[in-house]
């Protein structure tokens, strides 16, 4: 996909400057004596705009990985005008990569039989096959907290995570693949009572508890009532004389052992790292354990995330494209764009991000509130955030007229975003009080395993507002829903979805819910395969009041 649009090199009618991570110094900017970083050029640009807007500009960046420190931040001085836009793309046949995360050389990787070893790692039959890298001492220190995440609660940035050679690593977790089941007998305590959210507690298998007895910030993840309410909660005691789990961490409903969905898994946890792509990070020393899927090779690429701010960010400039670029490896939002006008984000792919590929529009603020809001517990009004999306999507049940200054006219062509952690992307733009369109949109893009780290109401495409379009999009692997829809007369039209709500009750690969004032939307031309396989899931789904989309 990458390259198939680049506009002719050396075109006339463009100013060309060019960055490279082999150039040394600031140059000239260009062919022969490129800039050495983005910066740089982002300057001259401005220089030459300031006495040139009219003409077009074009910045190459020659081939490699440029590890980003802080968010490459795009504003209204770095616009570009109709005739004048402004384009930041790969060298043709060159490879691009803008990273939020540190790479790892070969050379930093140990045998953990070769090392000393935690008592937690002691006799294990894996040991061998283990891998360790000492971060502290290659300088990285920020490691991340792990949050509770799911229903109702905000997006939030992902801890440290592992990729190598491009495909992510998971926590090391008990069971290795599928969940447990929650029986009925299992559940001592419900955590349910009146509009008091508090933690329940299970029973669990006493010779695992021992084993874990000595771990430190575990974690679960499940179905713990409704298999649309995923939530990831912490352990805050773990007994094993009683074989008991107490949770740190409401869940909104309570937990219940009655449905087969009932189910969770246990992660974080170095007494469990022992199976290939699994990993953990020891915080208080700084070393990273895992198994590799295969032995570690001299050409193998190993990497962090690090960087909790989007690797780009455009705020208030207009006329700008991004193109051909691999964008992976923050820990937060790939690209962010407010009040932006006629950008356009082209043939690029997004890749390993902790929340979202791209993000059009504010957020809220995050709510420290859990539940539904009554008396004791009303929603506090919420602020505009930029650079995260936070409460939004709880939030717009309250205030549904919430604008996000999204901009107008700006649209994502022709990208793939694969294994990102909250969804793809946000869609926000235009405003449900005056009707006023945005035109947003997204088009010809492909969607696979977006919501590996929260898919609860986080879908790969979360679309709100007024006006905006998904057209000739391809989604695959969607735990949960597809194409999340708040907001009047969007068009969502010749997509394909397959294998969406693959773990659900009561959901759709489309879904709209809970604003019966949300009409004018138009659904069309779409064509859906393997849509759900336990309970109430279908292809579009009009819950609790949707009113006024029209579907054929």
């Amino acid at each position: 996909m990458l390259g198939s649009l680049y506009p002719p090199i050396g075109s006339a009618a463009a100013k060309e400057f060019f960055v490279s991570l082999e150039s040394n110094s600031r140059n000239l900017g260009t062919r022969d004596n490129p800039f050495c970083s983005l910066r740089d050029a982002q300057l001259a640009v401005r220089k030459y705009k300031a006495k040139h807007p009219e003409k077009p500009v074009t910045v190459w960046l020659r081939k490699g990985v440029y590890e980003l420190s802080g968010s490459f931040e795009l504003n209204k001085y770095d616009s570009g005008t109709p005739t004048g836009r402004i384009t930041y793309t790969a060298y043709p046949g060159e490879a691009v990569t803008l990273m939020g995360g540190r790479m790892i050389s070969v050379p930093s990787v140990r045998n953990c039989s070769d090392t000393p070893l935690p008592d937690k790692l002691n006799g294990g039959q894996v040991v061998d096959k283990l891998k360790v890298v000492d971060l502290a001492a290659l300088g990285i220190t920020d490691y991340g907290q792990l949050q509770p995440t799911g229903f109702r609660r905000p997006y939030v940035n992902a801890a440290m995570e592992l990729f190598i050679n491009g495909r992510p690593f998971q926590l090391a977790r008990y069971p290795n693949s599928g969940m447990l089941q929650i029986t009925p007998d299992a559940v001592i305590d419900d955590g349910i009572t009146d509009h008091t959210f508090y933690p329940g507690s299970l029973r669990f298998d006493k010779e695992k508890l021992t084993k874990w007895s000595k771990a430190r910030d575990v974690f679960t993840c499940g179905n713990y009532k409704y298999a649309w309410a995923t939530d990831q909660l912490r352990v805050k005691r773990i007994d094993p004389v009683k074989g008991e789990v107490s949770f740190a961490d409401a869940h909104m409903f309570g937990i219940s052992g009655d449905h087969e969905w009932n189910q969770y898994y246990f992660f974080n946890l170095l007494e469990e790292l022992d199976s290939p792509g699994e990993y953990y990070i020891d915080r208080l020393n700084g070393l990273l354990y895992f198994y590799p899927y295969d032995d570690i090779s001299p050409t193998d690429s190993l990497y962090v995330s690090v960087l909790e701010t989007p690797l780009i960010a455009i705020k208030g400039a207009n006329y700008i494209s991004i193109e051909n670029i691999v964008v992976e490896a923050g820990r937060g939002i790939g690209v962010y764009m407010e009040e932006t006008n006629e950008n356009v984000i082209q043939n690029c792919i997004f890749r390993n991000l902790g929340v979202l590929g791209v993000c059009v529009g504010k957020g809220s603020r995050s709510t420290t509130i859990y539940g539904h809001p009554d008396e004791q517990h009303p929603f506090l009004p919420q602020e505009k955030i930029s650079e995260a999306v936070g409460s939004l999507y709880d939030y717009l049940y309250e205030n549904p007229v919430f604008v996000r200054d999204g901009g107008k006219n700006n649209g994502i062509v022709n990208c793939e975003f694969q294994n990102i952690g909250c969804g793809g992307v946000s869609l926000g733009g235009g405003n449900r009080l005056t009707l006023e369109k945005a035109g947003n949109y997204i088009r010809q893009c492909e969607f696979t395993n977006c919501g590996r780290l929260d898919y609860s109401y986080k879908a790969p495409v979360n679309i709100d507002g007024v006006g905006n379009l998904i057209q000739h999009c391809q989604f695959n692997t969607c735990p949960a829903t597809a194409i999340y829809v708040h907001g009047n007369e969007h068009v969502i039209e010749y997509n394909v979805i397959e294998r969406a709500c693959t773990f659900m009750d009561d959901q759709g690969a489309v879904y709209l819910g809970r604003d019966p004032s949300e009409f004018g939307n138009i659904i069309r031309y779409n064509f859906f395969k393997e849509i759900g396989n336990i309970g109430t899931t279908v292809a579009v789904y009009y819950d609790d009041g949707a009113s006024g989309t029209l579907l054929y």
